[in-house]
């Protein structure tokens, strides 16, 4: 008996295009192999494959079949070459309007109706609070993982996100308005959920444990006096004493002179009778009660200042980002008149577009915070 091959094929388009599944089109070359009497085996030119059939056309193993079997192919890649540029056509038309065309980050999700990329409303608190985890500094990749699988942002098979999958959220530059896509940048027009400020936190973070700098102990007080006998610094140390009936094992900070230039004859100073001392010092500083009519005359015209200040700043900031714009615009042109090399054209851009959003961010700041700091006086 002669056999043949059953071929199913399904393109990348997106599911809702696909006129028939896989399993569709089995079923539908199932009912035409029984109809035909055919039975499907797998492998023209080698002998294994007598022929062709289809349920809508048919090719014989002949010069005449071959061809047309060619012109069939030809007309297949004709179709997946042109979908695959009609993809590409629609993905820099998202791009331009600041859409990213591809899957959504965690705490964003896809709307298939206006084919935009929205808030969730769950996750986007969940990685929201992971960003803000991991900027205080306590947290580790790993401790992050294990924060999003018990709010179940995890893989496919329920296991926690990859170590590596978690760091490319925490540095993802889409949660502050930049979309990265094909090596280029551009500006999204996406809502955002997390502050700028946590997550340049996170990436100093990130940064700081990519490049980790000998530790040292964060002494409260250091630098803030000299030796009064000699004039040289002041260093601290930390000593252990161990209680065992009572306390256990206990650490005593300690303040001294460094005694680099002279042999000096100061001794220890325990930190809290340091800080008795420097808090006696403030103290005597304070300022009068008489005084405050006049400080409070002075705040009144400094934000005054301050607010004309944030006013120039913002109309700086503006015509900054405007003259950013006008050098996209001639950096394209150069582009589009292969005048500009794609590799300077892309790495130019990038750098252009980050400035841009960063820019929009200190406009927005300074609208709204520009004299924050003299409201904290009067509380």
């Amino acid at each position: 008996m002669i056999k043949y091959i059953a071929y199913c094929r399904k393109s990348t388009d997106e599911k809702e295009k696909q006129v028939l599944s896989i399993e569709s089109q089995i079923a539908e070359l199932k009912e035409f192999a029984t109809k035909e009497k055919l039975q499907i085996v797998y492998l023209l030119d080698t002998g294994k494959l007598l022929d062709l059939k289809f349920p809508t056309f048919w090719f014989d193993n002949t010069p005449q079949g071959k061809f047309m079997l060619s012109i069939a192919f030809g007309q297949s890649k004709y179709y997946v070459d042109n979908l695959s540029e009609n993809v590409k056509r629609g993905n820099r038309q998202k791009l331009r309007k600041g859409i990213l065309p591809n899957k959504a980050p965690y705490g964003y999700l896809n709307e298939p109706r206006l084919r935009i990329i929205e808030v969730d409303p769950i996750k986007s608190k969940i990685v929201k609070k992971a960003f803000e985890l991991f900027a205080e500094g306590e947290s580790s990749i790993a401790d992050i993982s294990r924060f999003f699988q018990k709010f179940g942002i995890t893989r496919y098979n329920g296991n926690m996100l990859h170590l590596d999958t978690v760091k490319r959220v925490l540095s993802n530059k889409f949660y502050i308005g930049i979309i990265n896509f094909s090596g280029e940048t551009y500006e999204g027009t996406h809502k955002l959920f997390l502050p700028p400020e946590v997550f340049e936190k996170a990436q100093k973070i990130l940064e700081a444990r990519e490049h980790p700098k000998p530790r040292r102990n964060n002494f409260t007080f250091l630098g803030l006096a000299r030796c009064a006998e000699c004039g040289c610094a002041i260093t601290a140390e930390v000593k252990h004493k161990c209680y065992p009936s009572t306390r256990g094992n206990v650490d005593y900070i300690y303040y001294r002179c460094t005694k680099k230039k002279t042999d000096c004859s100061q001794n220890y100073l325990r930190e809290e009778l340091l800080e008795q001392q420097l808090r006696a010092i403030v103290e005597k500083s304070s300022l009068p009660t008489s005084w405050a009519k006049l400080w409070l005359e002075r705040l009144d015209k400094e934000g005054t200042e301050e607010k004309s200040n944030s006013e120039n700043q913002v109309t700086k900031f503006s015509s900054e980002v405007q003259k950013i714009d006008k050098k996209l615009d001639r950096l394209l042109e150069g582009y589009l008149d292969q005048i500009i090399d794609p590799q300077i054209y892309q790495q130019k851009k990038n750098e252009l577009v980050e400035l841009k959003i960063k820019l929009k961010e200190k406009m927005a700041s300074v609208s709204k915070n520009g004299s924050e700091w003299l409201g904290l006086l009067f509380k």
